[in-house]
């Protein structure tokens, strides 16, 4: 919204406005505020967690400015297995996330983050993350686990 202009029938007048006419989305190193999740996570696969398989994915997404993924910019970039790639896939919508912010607004970011889905000794939950601030890897309790493929190695920060 602006100021109006009043002009004459016989005049022109021309006027640039600042907009920003398509979203930016920005990196990690680029915002003043990372994203942040705050709920949800997704859920072990019933089939790999009853045969005892372990494993991660690690995908790409953008957080929008009201804190959902968007599905849209989903990529997988590596997965131990198909169903783990899935079930972040089906499971990322419901995780919530605080949005970045840069300048005091609120901006979109690009996310590139691991999940590891590992199965611990019997009764014992744990939940790790390989970035603190991004959403926690999902692990469910079983009998003993197998070792966790290098899929997701190297990418700790």
């Amino acid at each position: 919204m602006s100021d109006s202009i009043k002009v004459a029938d016989d005049e022109y007048a021309a006027r640039a406005f600042a907009i920003d006419p398509e979203p930016r989305d920005f990196f990690e190193f680029q915002v003043d505020r990372p994203v942040v999740p705050i709920t949800g996570s997704p859920r072990y696969p019933n089939d790999l967690r009853q045969r005892g398989i372990s494993g991660c994915v690690l995908v790409q997404f953008v957080v929008d400015t009201i804190g959902h993924a968007d599905m849209s910019t989903f990529r997988v970039l590596k997965a131990s297995h198909p169903e783990f790639a899935q079930a972040v896939r089906v499971g990322l919508p419901t995780v919530r996330f605080r949005p970045a912010e840069l300048h005091g607004r609120k901006v979109r970011q690009v996310v590139e983050q691991p999940f590891t889905f590992t199965i611990e000794a019997e009764t014992q939950i744990s939940v790790e993350s390989i970035d603190r601030r991004l959403p926690p890897s999902v692990a469910l309790s079983s009998a003993l686990p197998p070792p966790l493929p290098d899929i997701c190695a190297g990418n700790e920060r």
